[in-house]
């Protein structure tokens, strides 16, 4: 049985007004669809601290689990009491710290203590960052925490999974989290619903729409033409992919009703399906394409061929983005500092520095999946939000009628912080 090194800790105790205030968007029920994965210390075989990963079917708790990341002291695993012990600054290492969120309010939190190696370093600013789920497709974030990128900026990050993108809404309009990165369609309907709405976006991180038909058949001709009266299994687990294929349907002059959409099923049924032959094609995005090509699918047409569609970005509360500035200036160096590394590096070494983030991938899966997004452009170079890719989303939505108004790219986005970031 391994044993598990003793990190230093400290306990919080929220107070009655901070319960309160994170009771309720906190305790909503996980939901039953994605898998999720979390991270956890483990000795290493340099006596550091590793990530470690495990997947559930569903959040650990009703809550969600916190990673936390940050500079953290040397560990001794060896050591008989397991006790942290320290070392020159040339040896200090990244480590991923968990936090699970109590199931009760009245239940302590317990932090594990990040410390430092060195006491005269600074201390860390700490952000409580939201992940919807775990996805191939948000891969320069997780490149950006493994690397330490946040923290090399003085930003200490502590990584929600909510599990439920909206369930992010509600934290960040509560002040239980700081920031989360999302689908700027939450920001685009929340405006449209509220002129007031205090939701903004910024720092462009998928500009391109990772979602791909997949079908039983080889199509190497494949036009959008084609899907007429086509069984097609269309993504269930989030709306933008299929908001954006009928807009595309519309700008081609397609009827949407010549095709045969399933709806209500997740990927990995519709997966099934074509495989058995009840669907002809399916709505995919990694790992997903790859699992059915392995299993005999073809690849008829990728939706980021599209150009430019805001799909991922990071969104904030205006208040938390103008009392956290600097702290989100950072996040914004952070990841054009992961940008500047990704397009230079192979499939290979990003897969092998997201890899703890996917251990129920098969690495052959997880490099081919990057490989193949690298390849369709859809990681942004820079965290500039291009206005072309907002406006592809907003006309998509709006033409659907998720919206019942547009709002605009300047009600929506804040391109100062990103520019008085990167001056």
């Amino acid at each position: 049985m391994a044993v598990w090194p003793t990190l230093p800790t400290m306990i919080v105790l929220p107070s009655g007004a901070a319960r309160a205030a994170a009771a309720a968007p906190m305790v909503l029920p996980a939901p039953p669809r994605f898998s999720t994965t979390i991270g956890r210390p483990s000795a290493g075989d340099m006596n550091s601290i590793r990530m470690r990963a495990t997947t559930s079917v569903r959040p650990p708790t009703p809550n969600g689990t916190i990673t936390r990341i940050g500079r953290g002291a040397w560990a001794s695993a060896g050591a008989a009491s397991g006790a942290a012990a320290s070392a020159p600054s040339s040896a200090r290492r990244w480590m991923v710290m968990v936090l699970l969120l109590p199931r009760f309010p009245d239940t302590p939190l317990l932090l594990q203590s990040a410390g430092h190696a060195n006491p005269g370093e600074r201390r860390l600013s700490v952000l409580t960052l939201q992940e919807p789920f775990r996805a191939i497709f948000y891969t320069p974030f997780y490149a950006a925490l493994a690397r330490g990128d946040f923290a090399a900026e003085g930003v200490e990050v502590r990584l929600l999974t909510v599990g439920e993108p909206d369930r992010a809404v509600a934290n960040l309009l509560s002040g239980a989290a700081d920031l989360a990165w999302s689908g700027p369609m939450r920001v685009i309907r929340d405006h449209a619903a509220n002129p007031g709405s205090q939701l903004v976006s910024f720092g462009a991180v998928v500009m391109r729409d990772p979602f791909l038909l997949v079908g039983g058949a080889p199509r190497p001709d494949f036009a959008l033409r084609d899907l007429a009266g086509v069984t097609l299994g269309v993504v269930s687990e989030v709306p933008t992919p299929w908001w954006c294929l009928q807009h595309d349907l519309r700008r081609a002059g397609i009827a949407v009703s010549a095709l045969r959409p399933v709806t209500g099923r997740g990927m990995a049924e519709n997966v099934e399906a074509v495989v058995s032959g009840t669907l002809d094609a399916a709505q995919l995005f990694e790992p997903f394409v790859s699992l059915l090509e392995s299993r005999g699918g073809h690849v008829w047409h990728a939706q980021g061929s599209r150009g430019p569609t805001s799909y991922t970005a990071f969104y904030a509360a205006r208040p938390a983005l103008t009392e956290k500035r600097a702290a989100m200036r950072a996040m914004v160096r952070g990841i054009a500092a992961m940008q500047r590394w990704l397009h230079a590096a192979t499939p290979a070494e990003i897969a092998t520095t997201v890899a703890p983030f996917f251990e129920d991938t098969d690495r052959a899966i997880l490099q081919k999946a990057v490989a193949r997004y690298l390849g369709l452009g859809i990681w942004s170079r820079t965290p500039h939000f291009p206005r072309e890719a907002f406006e592809t989303l907003e006309a998509a939505m709006l033409g659907v009628g998720a919206i019942p108004r547009a709002p605009g790219f300047d009600a929506c986005v804040d391109e100062t912080i990103v520019a008085e970031a990167l001056a």
